[in-house]
């Protein structure tokens, strides 16, 4: 079976907050499979997180990073679909 949409590689730019001790600036990510639609884009949804982090995908895509029910999830800035957060790779 295949993917129906990109997996992104991104680099964690920023972070505000989150529990999750693994997000640090610096690290590396992959993306995982789709979860949901969310209300609004990444960009807007800034404003009701207290908990988030930046990324930025190797072809300058900007995403954020927040929690949804102790998951890790991951949403592009300008775009409502949000991924898993899948996996740290090694630097």
């Amino acid at each position: 079976m295949s993917l129906a949409f990109p997996v992104n590689i991104v680099t964690i730019g920023r972070v505000v907050g989150l529990r999750d001790h693994r997000i640090k600036t610096g690290t590396i990510w992959k993306t995982g499979n789709l979860l949901f639609r969310a209300q609004q884009s990444g960009a807007n949804s800034l404003s009701g997180l207290e908990q988030w982090a930046k990324a930025n995908s190797t072809e300058g895509r900007e995403f954020i990073v927040w929690e949804d029910n102790s998951r890790l999830v991951i949403q592009p800035a300008n775009s409502r679909y949000c991924y898993d957060l899948l996996s740290m790779l090694e630097p």
